[in-house]
């Protein structure tokens, strides 16, 4: 237990600095670092709330790379679930007919509107909404 939150800690570091918002290369003198630390709480918290409701759903391998454990590690935070499940949605709404092409290679994802059917259960994300996952 008490490694497995270690584990959790090392990760958000990570994410924080060369996984996710290079926190590290920012540079920024210590009065506005504290502000863009406020707004990657927010931001970092959305992020990981979101990629945990996917992983939940047994969908996370629609959304990133199949993940492979490294030395008994994920590969994928939840965070990094979450960032590239946003940037999948705008890439399915920028490029929808090539998305649905790509999609109905596989059994497993709809073919309208980004439904995935996992564990017969039917999921359905509008077309053209990024933020429908934040209800």
């Amino acid at each position: 237990m008490a490694y497995q939150k270690r584990f959790d800690i090392e990760e958000m570091f990570r994410d924080f600095k060369s996984g996710g918002y290079s926190l590290e290369g920012s540079q920024l003198a210590p009065q506005y670092l504290s502000k863009l630390i406020i707004v990657i709480a927010i931001a970092y918290t959305s992020a990981t709330m979101q990629g945990k409701k996917i992983k939940d759903m047994g969908i996370q391998k629609y959304v990133t790379r199949p993940e492979k454990r490294y030395k008994g590690q994920r590969r994928h935070s939840s965070f990094y679930v979450g960032q590239h499940l946003y940037h999948w949605l705008q890439l399915h709404q920028m490029f929808p007919k090539n998305i649905e092409e790509l999609m109905q290679i596989s059994r497993y994802r709809g073919s309208s509107g980004f439904c995935v059917e996992t564990r017969s259960i039917l999921i359905e994300y509008p077309q053209n909404s990024p933020k429908s996952l934040a209800q």
